[in-house]
């Protein structure tokens, strides 16, 4: 059996980050190995994590700002609490990795997979070569497994391609999540990376009810965003209001969450799963948003995020062109918003069967190979 150590985001306080890596673990083991995520801690990203937040600059906003930096830490707190159970629970497997351990740290592993979330994006990461594997000679060992690098081609900066050319020859096998991935990967190395889905959508909607803990409220519409969106607020409520169900609010950031008219709840990911589970709507801006509402069978709408470094919508764009649902971006609706237009879910899961089934032979080849 190989001993397989897993290198993600996994600290972030961030459903879709712990989800993935929960995600990609069971997958592995599941495959026959012994998967690890490894503890491992990019100091500048941890002190990221632990950050004061952004606020617009608007007048108003300066006069609220010192009582945002107060509540700040309270709710940065809050919500850290139900994130640490989690990951002490599935996801914490070694002791802290720093740069300057984790390679005398992981020698006893037989392979490494590098993924997924945007472990490639060097503005996230800092240009921190481990997140390439760089601790780890031994190539043969090295895989990546939908990695993002969160940037389109035509938008990197010098300096990341030669990052890209010297840190992307480490790996065996380069797999990604988006089309844009593989076509930097190609024009660097050229040579040819596989695309597959995000680790999230490997596990069934069955699979996730096991883990999932299920909300009291019944008859919602769930809004869960990433960033502000005015337009898709306001079909969310005008949705809610026409179904006669509860509006429920779900996001990471403080500045906006005042603004929308509903309950702003902050679940742990077991109870965030349970709340895509039963929502009978779905609006969101989020990617892992959009994935679960697919793979759970919810009818969604999607927004677009602000696209300030190239690509950042991509990974929309790919799973919603993979699963045949484009219609479902609120920009593309008609002056009528047809909120029931039907969704031929038999169609999508054979497609997410398929995709599965890829992804699970390239993840043999390093669980068996």
């Amino acid at each position: 059996m190989k001993k397989i150590g897993i290198l993600t985001f996994h600290n972030a306080n961030n459903y879709g980050a712990v989800l993935q890596a929960y995600a990609l673990k069971s997958t592995l083991t599941r495959l026959g190995s012994t998967a690890h995520v490894l503890n491992y801690y990019c100091p500048k990203l941890q002190r990221e994590y632990k950050g004061i937040p952004v606020f617009k600059k608007s007048f108003a906003e300066i006069i609220k700002y010192p009582f945002k930096l107060l509540f700040f830490p309270i709710l940065r707190k809050q919500i850290a609490r139900r994130f640490k159970s989690f990951r002490e629970q599935y996801l914490l497997d070694t002791k802290p990795l720093l740069p300057s351990i984790i390679g005398d740290n992981t020698q006893s592993y037989d392979a490494f997979v590098c993924g997924s979330d945007q472990v490639f994006n060097p503005r996230i990461t800092h240009f921190d070569s481990n997140y390439f594997l760089a601790f780890s000679p031994n190539k043969s060992k090295n895989y990546s497994y939908a990695a993002s690098f969160g940037l389109a081609l035509e938008y990197l900066r010098p300096e990341e391609r030669a990052f890209f050319a010297k840190q992307l020859a480490h790996f065996n096998q380069i797999s990604v999540r988006e089309m844009q991935g593989a076509q930097i990967v190609e024009d660097i190395l050229a040579s040819k990376a596989q695309v597959h889905i995000d680790p999230t959508l490997l596990l069934t909607k069955e699979d996730w009810k096991k883990l999932a803990v299920l909300p009291k409220t019944k008859n919602y519409v769930l809004l869960y965003l990433m960033y502000e969106d005015p337009n898709l607020i306001s079909l969310a409520q005008q949705l809610a209001r026409q179904k006669g169900c509860e509006l429920l609010f779900i996001s990471h950031s403080m500045y906006f969450r005042k603004t929308v008219p509903a309950p702003y709840i902050k679940p742990t990911p077991q109870e965030w799963l349970g709340l895509f589970l039963n929502a009978q709507y779905v609006f969101t801006n989020s990617f892992h948003g959009l994935a679960f509402s697919i793979n759970f069978n919810r009818p969604f709408f999607v927004g677009r995020l602000p696209n300030k470094r190239g690509a950042i919508n991509s990974r929309f764009d790919n799973l919603l062109e993979i699963t045949g649902l484009q219609n479902r971006l609120y920009t593309r609706f008609t002056a009528t918003h047809n909120f029931d237009e039907p969704i031929e879910w038999q169609r999508v899961n054979n497609i997410l069967t398929q995709e599965r089934e890829k992804s699970f032979s390239y993840l043999r080849t390093i669980t068996q190979g």
